[in-house]
């Protein structure tokens, strides 16, 4: 599974391609298709201001320096943990990028889609994590795929100090680790 999308300077959607719709009708999101996003600024489809102003900075420092960055982050459904790779490179255009998410593993994500389901009306407005996807309880940060329960489901997005301290080589070798290293609940 592959997508793309051309960000002007603006930081508006151009374009968008590969497994663009496929990956919208998978995800039960016809608003996301490309009709619907060409045209319309990227922060519409961002949570979170910490998430806004990173994804803001990464695209900043690829238009200055003219070179691509890329990393891997968490993009989990209720029934699939889902590890991707960004890779953000200069466009064709001057201040265009093209942005590229690649999946790089995913996994059945066991009872994890009952335990949203039966969340939904009772979310505890805990922050989740944009990058890896774990939940802020108190200070501690969780994999919500490690330890599923009804509690770890949020309303919000942040950046975990882990995340927000943006080495890709740690990060990448971090999410990689932790991606591995848990079982989905249905095989523990």
């Amino acid at each position: 599974m592959s997508t793309w999308y051309i960000l002007d300077p603006m930081n508006r959607i151009v374009a968008a391609g590969g497994d663009w719709d496929a990956f919208a009708d998978e995800n039960d999101s016809p608003s996301a298709s490309v009709e619907n996003v060409v045209g319309r600024s990227l922060e519409e489809y961002v949570s979170g201001l910490e998430t806004q102003l990173y994804l803001s900075s990464l695209f900043q420092l690829c238009r200055e320096a003219e070179t691509a960055h890329s990393f891997l982050y968490r993009c989990d459904a209720p029934w699939m943990a889902r590890l991707f790779q960004m890779r953000i490179e200069p466009g064709e255009k001057p201040g265009e990028l093209r942005v590229i998410h690649e999946l790089i593993r995913s996994r059945a994500a066991g009872d994890a889609k009952e335990l949203v389901d039966a969340a939904a009306a009772e979310v505890s407005g805990a922050p989740r994590c944009s990058i890896c996807n774990a939940v802020k309880l108190g200070d501690v940060w969780h994999d919500v795929y490690a330890r599923p329960e009804k509690k770890f489901f949020v309303s919000g997005y942040a950046l975990c100090p882990s995340c927000s301290q943006h080495d890709p080589a740690r990060q990448d070798d971090k999410m990689l680790r932790i991606f591995d290293a848990v079982p989905a609940r249905s095989d523990r």
